[in-house]
């Protein structure tokens, strides 16, 4: 594999951000098992952003607001 075809990984800084997220629900949805997939590195998660993608994704509300 080249480095080409490789992902970089992303700190949890930008997922806060495109998320919307606060650390606090970051971690708080990370302890239930709903948050997006990462790797621990370190004390450090990264992620990779088509991980974080697919997981906002998942979360799509496909019902129309009452």
């Amino acid at each position: 594999m080249t480095s080409t075809n490789r992902e970089p990984l992303i700190p949890l800084e930008p997922v806060l951000d495109y998320t919307g997220l606060s650390r606090s629900a970051y971690y708080s949805l990370r302890h239930r098992g709903d948050g997006p997939p990462a790797y621990r590195l370190g004390k450090r998660l990264m992620f990779r952003w088509s991980d974080v993608e697919t997981w906002v994704e998942s979360r799509r509300d496909r019902e129309p607001a009452a």
